[in-house]
């Protein structure tokens, strides 16, 4: 590879890094928004009995659990910038059935769109194994932190879009805060856009291995299972 070709690769590396890292920022914020308002708005919907006030927050986590492997096959599928783009759409529609769910003061609804933002959030945690895997080896580690960094902006932005819109369709309070996550979803899709990912890694690639192994077979060993308990 000559020198400028070893540059331009490492220019857009960069770029593609600060796109992802630009997109964890705004995307990633869903999170922080769920977790520091799910159990406030949990408390809210229920009655004299709060002891399940916290259930949204695991109901998130749970999401984004369940959500990893999906995710990780959607993405594989689609490539990286449209599978990115569809894990935008299942924030968005988690941020909708939560809205709602306030609106309609049903609890397990609101818990059910929590963990549909959760899914949303496990495509969020492949961003920085895609900044690695489109980065020459020098830069990889750096594209990595790049994608991290943009998690610290999440954890000052989720807090304060709170602050600003929980109380914004008062009386039903928080709602403005999981409708607010529609918006980010809109933006986080509108910078994915600009990714330019190049074939060989957009996921599409067959595996012509005869001896890979089926995930079905990989699932279901010990060690897998114990690594994901």
């Amino acid at each position: 590879m000559t020198a400028v070709a070893i540059a331009e690769a490492g220019r857009e590396a960069r770029r593609t890094a600060l796109i992802l890292a630009a997109s964890q920022a705004i995307i990633g914020s869903a999170a922080p928004i769920a977790i520091s308002v799910g159990g406030l708005a949990g408390h809210y919907l229920l009655g004299s009995d709060k002891s399940l006030a916290t259930a949204p927050i695991t109901g998130f986590n749970v999401g984004v659990a369940l959500g990893a492997l999906p995710a990780a096959a959607i993405i594989r599928r689609l490539g990286q910038r449209d599978g990115f783009m569809t894990g935008t759409i299942v924030t968005a529609l988690g941020g909708l059935i939560a809205t709602l769910a306030l609106f309609q003061a049903s609890f397990w609804l609101f818990a059910f769109g929590l963990l549909v933002i959760g899914i949303g959030g496990a495509f969020v945690q492949q961003f920085r194994f895609a900044a690695a895997d489109n980065a020459p080896s020098e830069f990889k580690a750096r594209a990595i932190s790049f994608v991290l960094a943009g998690g610290i902006v999440t954890a000052i932005l989720g807090p304060q879009i709170v602050i600003f819109t929980r109380e914004l369709f008062a009386p039903v309070m928080f709602a403005g805060s999981f409708a607010s996550i529609l918006v980010l979803a809109a933006v986080g899709a509108a910078i994915l856009s600009l990714l330019r990912i190049p074939p060989k890694a957009t996921g599409k690639a067959e595996i012509t291995d005869s001896d890979a192994r089926p995930l079905s077979e990989i699932v279901t060993r010990p060690r897998f299972v114990a690594a994901l308990f």
